[in-house]
């Protein structure tokens, strides 16, 4: 494994999953989070058949700006028959922030992808709920070097009326988990959607179909971080046991 870093990102020592044969790799950021200015870039490559699980150490703080915000630009690369399971940490855009994030995923042939991606209204505990400036976050996934799936999500609170009836209405919190594989099918669709009763049961709204190809996209709205993590989880751990019979992964932070 070949790896480079700068400042403040930094990449920990890595730690194997023996069950799978896969390997964990935790991020960090040693900086406060994301600074008016910062423009943080990512690429990882997976090699063919290679197994790899990433998370990163805390929530993506997203601190205020008077200048053009902060923008993060993340593409990963996923070799042939390779699996990525990209599970990173919630999104807190503070007060006044602006945020512009872009992730992309390349997949070869056999390759398999599971992201999960939590935004947050803001800091809820100082009652900061929709008060930053700007959030864009734009998805997408690509197959032998065709586009399969692209989202583009952009909210700026002071002028969108996401409290309407058809958009946010009454939640406060979402997620999206991505699902891509040569396995990701109309069963397994149909398995997590039987996982719904439960989330409404959390307070959490989900809705599941499948993409143009070879992938199944989750979306949730909740009323709180964990309720949605807990459910995300439940997901993670349904694909890795029908995907591929792997048991449920193990972070440590």
């Amino acid at each position: 494994m070949e790896r480079y870093h700068e400042s403040p990102l930094k990449i920990t020592k890595t730690f194997g999953e023996p069950e799978t044969n896969g390997l964990k790799l935790y991020m960090m950021d040693v900086s406060p989070g994301l600074m008016d200015g910062d423009h943080y870039k990512v690429t990882i490559d997976l090699e063919e058949h290679s197994h790899l699980i990433v998370t990163n150490q805390s929530f993506s703080k997203v601190h205020p700006a008077i200048g053009d915000g902060a923008k993060t630009d993340y593409q990963f690369n996923i070799g042939e028959n390779a699996i990525f399971e990209y599970m990173p940490e919630p999104t807190i855009p503070y007060k006044e922030s602006i945020l512009r994030a872009c992730t992309t995923f390349h997949l070869a042939t056999g390759a398999s992808l599971l992201y999960c991606d939590i935004t947050t209204p803001g800091r809820t505990h100082r009652d900061e709920i929709f008060q930053y400036k700007h959030f864009s976050a734009t998805t997408e996934v690509n197959h032998n070097g065709r586009r399969i799936a692209y989202d583009h999500y952009q909210l700026i609170p002071a002028i969108h009326r996401h409290q309407d009836v058809g958009v946010l209405e009454h939640y406060t919190h979402q997620a999206v988990f991505w699902i891509f594989s040569p396995q990701a099918n109309g069963s397994l669709l149909q398995l997590l959607r039987q996982l719904f009763p439960s989330f409404a049961e959390s307070r959490i709204l989900a809705g599941a179909s499948l993409a143009s190809e070879q992938g199944i996209i989750v979306r949730m709205l909740g009323l709180s971080v964990w309720e949605l993590q807990q459910s995300c989880d439940q997901i993670w751990n349904v694909c890795r046991d029908k995907l591929w019979n792997y048991p449920p992964c193990q972070l440590r932070k």
